[in-house]
């Protein structure tokens, strides 16, 4: 075992799926509760559905799109969100399985879950996940013997592999995951048609039959004992070792390896592994407490140690479920992960945020190659994105709707809930594709994928912005602009304008540095200031801020956008709409805050150079939002597992060390007293440019910057600056104060 600061261990199996270890590589993974006796595993797939939606198209809406516009615009938002609400399902999209006010997307769905029984009296039971290697452990001891279960996922293999030794009974099921309600119940009656377990040569196949599709679980089985099979179960008597390896096909059978063993499998595994997971990394500096249990560290997190531990071992857990959830779709809002039945509210693509807050870490936590799996799946629904343009608004372009799974298609909305009307999705995902080329400086990528997709964003914008600039309808997620009923339909929500105006803004930079021309041209109306200078969230003067809640949408210029970088107004504006926001019980349980927007807060924290309040945001996020696993929640009494939170907090540490520019960097512009010394390694840059290696204490910084190019950097710390000139696969040392 490496250093304790790798290893989240528990004394206790998890009860529910959230509090189990997550295994993953990207295409399948697994949940593994731990459980002493009777052990359950739950497996999942990328690309598994449960369809609920028939609907494959989308009615024309364009005409009632008019009549809402003009609705709203004599702010009558409510009225004209009822009106194409009504209309939409006269014309047949209310056509889903299960009837719900607000539409929602198809959603994934778990597999199967595996149960294996086995006799044992336990005692020295402790479960750990070591995010160095991936594995996940189970140890006990029954008398004399010492009862071990091993967990890993292969990306080898594509497999997930379980190792169980000391046990040697055993019985193992197999079966889809209980329906906990009614509701779940009405689904799998609609959606499975049958399911066949067969058993041959010591594999087990799960075969599922669904309204639409298939899929199968294969389960070979390799053992020193033993090996039976009645009542569609595995029994398995006198065996010191049990191997269990799992695939999953999607539409085709479940794929046929030649395995070896789990050993030989987990060394052959680790050096791909260590591949991603390493391609980054960043040490705190304590590590007094890094071998303890979780649950001690969060009793104790008033010591500076324990939580100086625990941000280390979360920042771990980051990069851990980040190289476990990224495959050949980025994940969806609990990763690659679910154990319910209905996943459609939590488990899905949600634009307004989760999504994006996924992948901020992929650039700046050197995870370049994740990237392709967002512009796969982006890319993949473009057609869909252009029928929302076309059918809903009658216009040119693309609209990335705010929730979607297996179709790019606008199934998300109710007469409340208007996302129909939230349109900055493509103008958000469009700065993502920007900024790639900025760290790879990929020309090829600039000219075949960044700017088609900038272009046929701006196509929507140009005709949805009226000639005096301004967006109607517009919408800030989820708050409404009304003081006496609930209706997000408004007019000129900061989020809209700013990722709007920063899409303009690039393109026209990349048309330059193409040579191309940019027969794209906009403008946009300002922001609405209040007396006290904070930043209101809709240009509307007849738009009542509701500050009491969740969504801080208005801190789009500053994150996840760079608007307000150089505009101190604007800066000092959103500072002062963030104070509304606590000041109106943000940091209490009453406000419904979720772990996502704690975290947002914490990112715009940083950009702020707000320490005081990067302190307290994540004071509450530990003490609210964080389970003893380490996953992080969407409530605040930690409930509703959600990794944009793990994900988002790992681009958090990054952008605590570093402010990167084409020829500016700043380092430590927000450090939090928990990383006051430390050091780092291969952080990516943009211009093509790495820090190699990055230490720093109380006094000084020592960074080592490679650089592909020839150039100019302007390297800034608090109290220094040095000027370093780069000839071209040259890296330069130097010392800074701090």
């Amino acid at each position: 075992m490496k250093s304790g600061r790798y290893i989240i261990k528990d004394r206790k199996p998890a009860k529910n799926w959230e509090d189990g270890f997550f295994s993953g590589n990207g295409t399948v993974g697994a949940i593994v509760f731990c459980r002493l006796r009777e052990e359950k595993i739950i497996f999942n797939h990328e690309e598994l559905f449960l369809r609920t939606n028939k609907l494959r198209s989308f009615p024309d809406m364009s005409d009632v799109f008019k009549e809402v516009r003009k609705m709203v615009k004599e702010n009558k938002g409510p009225e004209a969100a009822e009106l194409f609400y009504n209309k939409a399902k006269e014309r047949g999209m209310d056509n889903t399985f299960i009837k719900d006010e607000t539409l929602y997307p198809d959603s994934f769905f778990p597999a199967f879950e595996l149960n294996i029984a086995y006799d044992a009296k336990a005692s020295d039971y402790e479960r750990y996940l070591n995010t160095y290697n991936g594995e996940i452990v189970m140890s006990c001891s029954d008398n004399d013997k010492k009862i071990i279960q091993r967990v890993f996922t292969s990306i080898v293999d594509n497999a997930v592999c379980i190792s169980l030794t000391g046990g040697k009974n055993h019985k193992i099921n197999i079966s889809l995951p209980v329906a906990q309600d009614n509701f779940e119940k009405e689904l799998l009656d609609k959606c499975i048609i049958s399911e066949n377990i067969s058993f041959e040569n010591n594999v087990l196949l799960y075969d599922i039959i669904m309204n639409e599709g298939r899929y199968q679980g294969r389960i070979e089985i390799r053992s020193d004992g033993d090996v039976g099979f009645s009542d569609n179960k595995i029994q398995i008597s006198n065996a010191d070792v049990l191997e269990l390896f799992v695939t999953i096909g999607i539409d085709k059978n479940a794929e046929i390896i030649d395995f070896s063993d789990y050993n030989a499998m987990f060394d052959e595994n680790i050096k791909f592994y260590h591949k991603d997971f390493f391609s980054s990394e960043i040490i705190f500096s304590s590590g007094a407490k890094d071998s303890e249990y979780t649950q001690d560290l969060f009793s104790d997190l008033d010591d500076p140690d324990s939580k100086t531990a625990l941000m280390q071992k979360l920042y771990y857990m980051g990069r851990y479920l980040a190289v476990s959830s990224f495959g050949k779709i980025p994940p969806n809002s609990q990763g690659l992960w679910n154990a319910r039945v209905n996943g459609r509210t939590f488990c899905d693509y949600v634009t307004n945020i989760e999504f994006e807050m996924a992948i901020w870490c992929v650039l700046g936590g050197n995870f370049i190659d994740k990237a392709n799996s967002v512009f796969n799946f982006i890319e993949r629904y473009m057609g869909d994105f252009e029928e929302n343009a076309k059918k809903i608004f009658g216009m040119k372009g693309i609209v990335i709707t705010s929730r979607m799974t297996d179709s790019g298609l606008l199934f998300h909305f109710g007469p409340g809930y208007a996302h129909e009307f939230w349109i900055a999705a493509a103008a958000w995902i469009a700065l993502f594709y920007y900024e790639y080329w900025q760290y790879t400086k990929d020309m090829d990528f600039l000219r075949t994928k960044a700017l088609p997709f900038m272009q046929k964003a701006a196509d929507f914008y140009c005709d949805y912005v009226d000639k005096n600039g301004e967006v109607i309808p517009s919408v800030s997620p989820e708050n409404s602009p009304y003081e006496k009923i609930f209706c997000m339909a408004g007019k000129n929500s900061v989020m809209d304008i700013s990722s709007i105006r920063e899409l303009f803004k690039n393109l026209e930079r990349v048309c330059r540095i193409l040579k191309v021309e940019n027969k794209h041209k906009i403008i946009l109306c300002d922001y609405f200031y209040e007396e006290d200078g904070s930043l209101k969230e809709w240009a509307d003067e007849n738009a009542c801020t509701a500050y009491a809640h969740r969504h801080i949408s208005h801190l789009y210029p500053i994150m996840y956008g760079n608007e307000a970088k150089n505009d101190n107004k604007l800066k000092r504006g959103i500072a002062a709409a963030i104070d509304k926001r606590i000041e109106n019980g943000f940091f209490t349980e009453d406000n419904g805050t979720c772990g996502w927007s704690v975290m947002q807060l914490l990112n715009a924290y940083i950009r702020l150079g707000d320490k005081d309040g990067v302190r307290r945001s994540l004071d509450f996020l530990l003490s609210h939002y964080i389970n003893k696993n380490l996953t992080a929640c969407l409530n605040y009494s930690t409930t509703v597992f959600q990794i944009d939170v793990n994900l988002g907090y790992l681009n958090a540490v990054y952008e605590m060390l570093v402010d990167t520019e084409e020829d500016k960097l700043m380092l430590l512009r927000c450090v939090s007293e928990e990383l006051n010394s430390g050091k780092a390694f291969n952080i990516p840059l943009k211009n093509k440019k790495i820090i190699k290696k990055l230490i720093w204490n109380e006094k000084n910084i020592e960074v080592d910057i490679f650089s592909e190019d020839a150039g100019n950097l302007t390297v800034i710390s608090e109290n220094d600056v040095k000027y370093l000139k780069f000839t071209g696969n040259q890296s330069i040392k130097t010392i800074m104060n701090r």
